[in-house]
């Protein structure tokens, strides 16, 4: 049985000196100035892996003694000194010491760094998922509630799963049913289905689908309020570690995390400064909203703009922290962004207004995510550049709305979706082409396998039914002061797009404005079969169906023309 080596240290530069793990309040090193308080309870850790005097970064876990406040005055009391850190691992039994992480990276890099050997890790840091058998004992302890339990419904998850995921025993639900409770009487139940285990499509997309007015959005806000914890279930439901919202339309009403967070009763005592807004926005990670409101829930066309700078930010210092993971997130964004933007660089500007070049390209030197953070201007947002023949610096790249709002979207949700989420997205297809809706299922697909989370889209977009399984998608329709709730009345993957729009759209039952136009045209004419001789070199396929339907004998068979056939005056059907 490997024994691990704790330390406390309060310099990285101290960790240096003493081989094993070195736990540092989460601050050190970092751009906030003061450690992370839980309600009075200092308990935050970062842990520093050193190895032959070479450090790096290990993660972070919450350490609460029983009856101390502040776990770093309580190591440095009571730790045996070893030079400038001090060695805890008397100090950490599981009658006196608890920890927790705040999210499923921790113990995933146990598994893979530690293999065989990550569950006595976890029982010498006294971590709550190795001795959930101890977890009504550990709930009695006061802190205990409001520190590693902070993130409620995601940290008991990790308390009764962690021990499982380090140990590579944990498989999460593949096929699973989430009932969205608590509508009003006059919605029927909706239901979505994921199934990961399906041959071809596997689900792991819902889609909302129904005219303007039918309930789509207030279904989302529900489900979000459902998931979070704002409105009480008493279904059982299936376990989401995060729920990430994404909204561009002026008009949407979703929670800010701060909304949500005073939703919820979190808001801390007295007035906050920023900084401390902007550190608990960081720690609190179950729920994160994408959009045009800032974090105050202010509408600002700004705010979209330096919120993408944020999360390139983001993912950067996801990457560095996680390159023990095979895929890099920058390379899924920078390769996602290609698809529909022809560039060689993303770019942000440092305070003095001049680029700083970022690349996914093979022998590209990739500045550290520290010294970005340290010169990046967030305000103006992140670029595209590209290099020019004739030029040695990189030309701007200028993007239409669609690519804009893209640009906002795709960063955003790259860096917050996290393992297991739930991501909400409300009409992405919003100023988007067609082939940019298909980056967009691609990406949104990509990003869902490799965290195994799940999305619900409420979309108009037959581009994105057309990826989504029949049983995935759900059709609302308001008939007679009800919201019906069904799936479509056809199989929708890989179905063409002018039978999804008829038959899940209610294409077919909409009278069109060409059809009254054709009816005009067409009064002139003797019989309908005139009408349609004569007018049928100048119109399309379906118009000249539309004419066909209105004969009175016979059954007609329109042949659908090609490009050439529409070029000759004289086609006829």
């Amino acid at each position: 049985m490997p024994t691990f080596q704790f330390f406390f240290s309060t310099s990285l530069e101290d960790t240096l000196a003493l081989d094993g793990y070195h736990l540092l309040q989460d601050h050190v090193g970092g751009r906030y100035a003061h450690a992370w308080d839980d309600f009075d309870y200092i308990v935050t850790f970062q842990i520093q892996r050193v190895t032959k005097g070479k450090r790096e970064f290990f993660g972070r876990t919450k350490v609460l003694i029983r009856g101390v406040k502040d776990t770093s005055k309580h190591f440095i009391a009571n730790g045996l000194p070893r030079g400038k850190s001090f060695e805890i691992g008397k100090l950490l039994h599981p009658d006196s010491a608890v920890s927790l992480a705040a999210d499923l990276d921790y113990y995933q890099r146990l598994a893979k760094d530690l293999q065989d050997s990550a569950e006595d890790f976890l029982r010498q840091i006294c971590d709550a998922s190795y001795f959930s058998d101890r977890y009504n004992i550990y709930s009695q302890w006061n802190g205990f509630d409001v520190s590693l339990l902070r993130g409620g419904s995601t940290a008991l998850a990790i308390v009764n799963k962690g021990r499982y995921v380090a140990a590579g025993r944990y498989v999460p639900k593949s096929d699973f049913q989430f009932n969205v409770a608590g509508l009003t009487k006059d919605f029927e139940p909706i239901k979505f289905r994921f199934d990961k285990e399906r041959k071809i499509g596997n689900t792991n997309v819902n889609l909302l689908i129904g005219r303007n007015g039918s309930g789509k959005s207030h279904v989302l806000r529900h489900v979000v309020d459902q998931v979070t914890g704002v409105l009480p279930c008493e279904d059982k439901q299936p376990y989401f570690h995060k729920v990430v919202v994404a909204a561009y339309s002026p008009f949407e009403s979703f929670k800010t995390e701060n909304q949500l967070s005073a939703a919820l009763g979190e808001e801390t005592r007295g007035d906050e400064a920023l900084e401390k807004m902007s550190q608990r926005r960081l720690m609190v990670n179950k729920y994160a909203y994408i959009g045009f409101r800032d974090p105050g829930g202010s509408f600002s066309l700004d705010w979209p703009k330096e919120s993408s700078a944020h999360a390139l930010l983001k993912i950067l210092a996801y990457d560095e922290e996680s390159s023990w993971r095979a895929m890099s997130r920058f390379e899924l964004l920078f390769n996602t962004l290609k698809q529909s933007i022809n560039f060689d660089f993303v770019a942000l500007k440092d305070k003095g207004g001049q680029p700083i070049l970022l690349s996914a390209a093979e022998n590209f030197v990739q500045p550290s995510a520290a010294s970005v953070v340290e010169k990046a201007d967030v305000t103006r947002g992140i670029f595209f550049l590209k290099q020019g023949a004739d030029t040695q610096q990189p030309l701007p790249v200028l993007l239409s709305s669609g690519q804009t709002i893209y640009s906002y979207l795709l960063p955003n949700l790259v860096a917050e979706v996290e393992e297991e989420s739930l991501v909400i997205l409300d009409e992405p297809e919003l100023y988007l082409h067609p082939a940019m809706e298909i980056g967009l299922i691609n990406m949104v697909k990509t990003l869902l396998e490799v965290t195994k989370s799940n999305a619900i889209i409420a979309t108009h977009s037959s581009i994105l039914a057309r990826e989504v399984e029949r049983l995935g998608v759900v059709v609302l329709r308001r008939e007679e002061e009800r919201t019906t709730s069904t799936p479509p009345p056809v199989e929708t993957f890989g179905q063409s797009v002018e039978l999804i729009m008829g038959e899940v759209f209610d294409d077919y039952h909409v009278r069109k404005t060409y059809q009254k136009s054709l009816d005009a045209a067409a009064k002139p004419y003797a019989s309908p079969q005139m009408a349609l001789e004569g007018l049928a070199g100048s119109v399309g396929d379906e118009a000249l169906a539309y004419l066909a339907s209105r004969l009175d004998s016979g059954v007609v068979t329109v042949e659908l023309r090609t490009a050439d056939d529409a070029e000759d005056p004289e086609g006829q059907a």
